[in-house]
């Protein structure tokens, strides 16, 4: 099975999901606001939905245990870097960049960004 979200070529990055993949003719082209970076109420949306394959019933094996992997590491891979940006500058950012982790254009920025405490609450793995 052939797992995209999982390829570091595409959508997958050590900080978050791109908003764009690498592969896209338009990544980072132009005015590129949502063009690659890390934005964490996509990444939100898409750790609820590992968590629901992760965990829900009749889902096919391969495709639970897929989830389950992504969840943890994703899950992980965000909270941790919100947290380091917020320790390193003192502020939630609006977006983060997907090669560095370094948090971009507004600081400040409570809205969407603090969707990452919900995913602190969230469980570390999944049974």
């Amino acid at each position: 099975m052939s797992f995209r979200l999982r390829d570091p070529e595409q959508l997958w990055s050590p900080y978050g999901i791109r908003s764009l993949s690498k592969q896209d003719p338009f990544f980072h082209t132009g005015e590129d606001y949502w063009r690659g970076h890390v934005w964490i109420n996509i990444n939100y949306l898409i750790v609820e939905a590992l968590y629901h394959y992760g965990s829900a019933e009749g889902v096919d094996p391969e495709t639970k245990a897929l989830a389950k992997e992504a969840y943890t590491e994703l899950r992980k891979n965000i909270v941790s870097n919100v947290y380091k940006q917020y320790v390193e500058t003192g502020y939630a950012w609006e977006q983060y960049h997907e090669e560095t982790g370094e948090g971009r254009r507004t600081k400040h920025f409570l809205g969407w960004t603090s969707l990452v405490t919900t995913l602190m609450k969230m469980p570390e793995t999944i049974p």
